[in-house]
């Protein structure tokens, strides 16, 4: 997958098509954000600028979301799940999600050197 700045996703990872955003019975829908790779700033230093996974789920019933893959070493971590008070920005070890019926999650990539 080409890596964008913004990339409009399906619950299997991949890049919506057009065929996919006239599909009225969708009800998944994923927008990740780039942030690229780590760069410097010339003042304070290593900056790495986010890269954010939203993951909106308008079914009634919870699907499971397969992870974008990401060029840069790192990991995705929880940030908010409208459907878990319980979150503790716990991170994710496998390559899916789940996404509650009716709910919205937000995950960050963090970046490891």
């Amino acid at each position: 997958m080409e890596i964008k700045d913004v990339t409009w996703l399906r619950a299997d990872g991949h890049e919506l098509t057009q065929h996919d955003w006239h599909d009225r019975g969708r009800g998944l829908l994923g927008m990740l954000v780039h942030g690229h790779e780590a760069g410097t700033d010339g003042e304070n230093g290593i900056v790495a600028p986010e890269t954010l996974l939203l993951v909106f789920n308008a079914d009634d019933r919870a699907w499971r979301w397969r992870l974008p893959l990401v060029p840069e070493k790192g990991t995705w971590v929880w940030r908010i799940d409208t459907a878990r008070a319980d979150l503790d920005h716990e991170r994710i070890g496998g390559k899916t999600i789940k996404v509650a019926a009716r709910a919205l999650a937000l995950l960050e990539y963090k970046q490891v050197s």
